[in-house]
């Protein structure tokens, strides 16, 4: 049962370095926006979808994992839960408790990531509305 534990502490901490690799690319989008770069946000959009996609594939793989294993989990894709995956697992608690860890690093991660995403999301709004108002004004 170690062995589950091992494999499932290997994709959090796969999804945890994708998080740090998102992180990654928000300040780098940030910059993108303050200097009104658009190819460059252009492209940091594009990295965003390829790791999310990414993270849904981690995910679905831990899954696969679970089945494959015999451990029913009854989560799919949309409901995934790393607090219930961690509760079904047949190990003691000392490994539960290094899984906790990492899924409290990953909560951590996961909400400098919406912080970030959301001041993203009004900068661009501010920008556009700018430039909706020098549009309005030549018009």
């Amino acid at each position: 049962m170690e062995r589950i534990a091992c494999k499932i502490e290997d994709f959090l901490k796969e999804k945890l370095e994708l998080y740090k690799e998102l992180t990654t690319v928000l300040e780098m989008e940030t910059a993108c926006i303050i200097k009104m770069d658009v190819p460059s946000l252009w492209a940091a959009s594009s990295r965003k979808k390829e790791i999310a996609s990414t993270i849904e594939k981690l995910r679905n793989s831990t899954l696969s994992f679970l089945d494959e294993n015999g451990i029913d989990h009854t989560m799919n894709s949309g409901n995934f839960n790393i607090s219930r995956l961690i509760t079904l697992l047949p190990v003691n608690g000392k490994i539960k408790a290094g899984l906790e860890k990492i899924k409290i690093a990953l909560e951590i991660k996961k909400e400098d990531l919406k912080q970030l995403a959301t001041s993203n999301r009004r900068s661009i709004q501010e920008y556009l509305a700018v430039i909706d108002g020098v549009m309005s004004t030549i018009t």
